[in-house]
């Protein structure tokens, strides 16, 4: 698998390539290329799938080349994961149903509760 990636981290813009270096039953090896620079990352995401535990977070290592900015690798690790995940859920359809008449009843004033009728006298409500 091979993609680019361009994140923008402060000033600066970062451009990589994103390829596969390797993957087994409980790890995969990222490679990112940026000009003549090569860092290699390992998360354990296909162990994770492989259990099912989907709540629990990706773990990301460096294991080749030095990465000076941990905040710059976190992003790019949330990235790729973004980008492993699929594009973005499309949002939610409008309701096909207009405003129904209740919320406008609700909305209007109360006559009990201004003081002005009390309603039926008590001898005539229990009838």
């Amino acid at each position: 698998m091979h993609f680019s990636l361009t994140l923008t981290h402060g000033i600066y813009t970062f451009r990589f390539d994103v390829e596969m270096a390797g993957k087994d039953k409980n790890f995969e090896r990222w490679r990112l290329i940026a000009g003549d620079r090569v860092v290699v990352l390992q998360s354990n995401r296909p162990m994770l799938q492989a259990r099912r535990l989907k709540k629990k977070p990706v773990t990301w290592k460096v294991v080749e080349g030095e990465v000076k900015d941990e905040k710059a690798l976190a992003k790019v690790c949330k990235a790729i994961e973004d980008h492993l995940a699929g594009p973005p859920p499309p949002p939610p359809a409008p309701s096909p149903f207009p405003d129904l008449p209740a919320r406008w009843i609700l909305n209007q004033p109360n006559e009990r509760k201004k003081g002005g009728s009390s309603g039926p006298p008590i001898g005539e409500r229990g009838k």
